[in-house]
């Protein structure tokens, strides 16, 4: 695994991170326990700022509260820029820099990591939600 650079969390960056890491690191979450995400998933940092940021968890199965992500301007991989993902607005979870390090389980290189534009999903977010994520 590539060390995660300091500049490189930021919104739109998708991450294979454990989340059964992420909880013993501390991480929170928005699920119910019992349905949380469990084993190694792609997240996005949908949010970003001094230090901490917010996380969904990716599935390949549109369903209820589930929010498509945008294909346009995807880079990354190949299984990235072509893939189905969507997020589930009840899975948000919020973690510290130093606990997605804990719990990054990625293979992608620096400069080379999978990315989106999250503008136009944080917009449907929004519309969906109200003001904020949570």
């Amino acid at each position: 695994m590539d060390a995660l650079g300091k500049k490189e969390l930021s919104p739109g960056l998708a991450l294979v991170l454990d989340p059964d890491l992420l909880a013993r690191a501390g991480a929170s979450h928005t699920a119910l326990h019992h349905r949380r995400v469990r084993q190694p998933h792609t997240f996005l940092c949908l949010e970003h700022g001094n230090g901490i940021g917010k996380w969904a968890p990716l599935f390949s199965a549109p369903g209820e509260r589930r929010v498509a992500v945008p294909t346009e301007g995807r880079v990354g991989e190949q299984r990235w820029q072509l893939g189905t993902f969507h997020l589930h607005l009840d899975q948000i979870w919020t973690a510290t820099d130093d606990q997605i390090r804990a719990a990054n389980r990625d293979t992608t290189k620096m400069h080379h990591r999978n990315r989106v534009d999250v503008t136009s999903l944080l917009a449907a977010i929004r519309e969906l939600e109200g003001q904020t994520i949570s």
